[in-house]
């Protein structure tokens, strides 16, 4: 516990606070993949303009990420927190106002910066109350993430049969965000600029460094394949595998039941078997079940489920490794690594919709597989320059 937090009390409610805004991160995250099919069909669009939109959240969240880093430091983490609650829940109303397609692209850039703010403030907030144990609290943390990922198919799937537009579905998570803009207000935060036991680093210092680059790449191909399961796999079983709306989505809930499972007991792991070692080889294995999942039949589709234990720890256990490497500014580090990985997705979510378009939604899955082995060959290149 961080000697900035009084009480237990306070803890308590940073801690809450914490989980809540992964389970919302979650939700909001993996919505935008289920109404991918609506919004395609409601504007006529092809896979390079849906992926264009993905390209734009993801600019968005990493604008954020870059500059949140650095604004986290000098005005703290209660006022980006409110910050990117009130850009999220203005984004869920301009999506009943702001015609046309390239309205809604607007619309997710601004999302993204909203979601951008959140995963900067809830990561530096875990960085501060969890001080011991950092991967399994870190996993733990994060695990609701895919609780909040876990539950999107089934309530989007709920609204969708019953006819609601997929513009609601977004509008409908403004509740969850007032909740926690009363709980945020309501808590108090510890400090983060200020401290003069922390040594500030600087942009240029980061740039400067091979081992954040390496960070930041890995972290890039880990969000490239996370992404680009979450976000297309319920559009490649509904027009790669002529699945239903019902069925595709079912098999994503259960991508993040296992998922959740996964973030429940990897924490453990890593922190048992070392950081590198788990990544390495929870990369490869979700690589290898990935590609097994595209070349078999349909009776074997579980295994785009099962992905997800192995992908779940990635993560957050990176965010560890960050605490650990970097005691002094690991915020700023955060922030950079989260900006420069952030890119390398951007990218590649644009590839996987513009292979999907030259080619198919087969080749778009197996787009990102690649993303997983180029993953693993820099978690070697990593493992030989990190302290822990």
């Amino acid at each position: 516990m961080s000697q900035d937090i009084r009480n237990y009390r306070e803890y308590r409610m940073l801690v809450a606070i914490a989980y809540l805004c992964m389970l919302a991160l979650g939700l909001i995250m993996t919505i935008k993949g289920i109404v991918i099919p609506s919004i395609r069909e409601e504007f006529i669009v092809d896979y390079s303009q849906i992926g264009q939109m993905l390209f734009f959240i993801l600019l968005g969240s990493l604008i954020a990420a870059f500059f949140g880093g650095i604004l986290v430091e000098k005005y703290g983490i209660k006022r980006l927190f409110l910050f990117g609650i009130v850009v999220m829940a203005i984004s869920n109303t301009l999506f009943y106002i702001l015609p046309g397609f390239y309205g809604v692209v607007f619309i997710h850039f601004l999302l993204g910066i909203g979601l951008g703010c959140f995963q900067i403030a809830t990561n530096v907030l875990g960085g501060r109350i969890f001080i011991r144990n950092s991967a399994m609290m870190m996993n733990l943390m994060h695990l609701f993430f895919g609780v909040g990922a876990a539950l999107a198919p089934r309530y989007a799937g709920i609204f969708m049969e019953r006819g609601y537009s997929w513009q609601f579905i977004y509008l409908s998570t403004t509740i969850l965000l007032v909740i926690l803009m009363v709980l945020v207000l309501l808590a108090k935060f510890p400090k983060i600029s200020g401290n003069q036991e922390e040594e500030k680093l600087s942009v240029i210092d980061l740039t400067k460094s091979s081992k954040v680059w390496l960070i930041a790449l890995t972290l890039g191909f880990f969000e490239i394949m996370e992404g680009g399961v979450t976000s297309w796999l319920v559009n490649y079983l509904q027009a790669g595998r002529s699945l239903d709306i019902a069925t595709s989505t079912r098999y994503l809930t259960w991508f993040y039941v296992v998922y959740v499972f996964g973030r429940l007991v990897g924490g453990y792991i890593a922190d048992r078997f070392g950081y590198i070692k788990s990544l390495f080889y929870f990369t490869i294995a979700a690589t290898l079940i990935l590609f097994a999942g595209i070349v078999s039949g349909d009776n074997l589709l579980g295994l785009f489920s099962l992905t997800g234990f192995f992908i779940s720890i990635r993560y957050p256990t990176m965010m560890a490794l960050i605490m650990k490497e970097y005691k002094n500014g690991a915020g700023t580090v955060m922030g950079f690594a989260i900006t420069a990985g952030g890119i390398c997705n951007m990218i590649g979510s644009w590839a996987i919709g513009n292979i999907s378009d030259a080619w198919s939604v087969s080749a778009g899955m197996i787009a990102i597989g690649v993303s997983g082995i180029a993953a693993s060959i820099l978690i070697v290149i990593l493992g030989k320059d990190v302290k822990h």
